[in-house]
């Protein structure tokens, strides 16, 4: 199933709100593919910092991170769709730390596809949605037992 994102751009004062090449909006839906929902027992902004952390010591790059929204957006490929004649492949990860019960974290991972890739390099490491699940699983426990995550 996939699930739509309302993002509101900052408007420029000169040009309006604009996205890359030169296409002016003022709301843009983000779609995004969950890929993986993990709860961990520790209070959100200690995980949040943690699982940064973690993070920057792996082999994703960490693309934005939002600590007012608790967000994280790394870099890597992800095949989310394959069908018979068409397959899609997500650049962005997304993971999302939000309060679940009474010191617990729930982190969420989501998938982004991009519609306009329609090719990868052969050099570029394709994760599959278990692969990315698992290897993300592994740096947040990781993170959630203070102990360094491993490659």
């Amino acid at each position: 199933m996939i699930k739509t994102h309302n993002i509101r751009l900052k408007p420029d004062a000169r040009k309006g709100a604009r996205l890359s090449r030169g296409v002016k909006c003022k709301n843009m839906n983000l779609i995004r593919e969950p890929i993986d929902r993990i709860t961990i027992n520790q209070p959100p902004a200690q995980f949040f910092n943690e699982v940064s952390k973690a993070l920057s010591d792996t082999k994703f790059k960490i693309l934005k991170m939002n600590n007012a929204e608790r967000l994280i957006i790394i870099h890597c490929i992800v095949d989310l769709f394959d069908m018979v004649l068409w397959r899609s492949w997500g650049d962005k990860v997304l993971l999302h730390c939000m309060p679940g019960g009474e010191n617990q974290t729930d982190v969420r991972v989501y998938g982004v596809p991009n519609w306009f890739r329609l090719r990868r390099n052969k050099n570029e490491k394709v994760y599959t949605k278990a692969e990315i699940a698992a290897e993300l699983r592994k740096i947040i426990q990781c993170a959630a037992n203070q102990s360094p995550a491993h490659d």
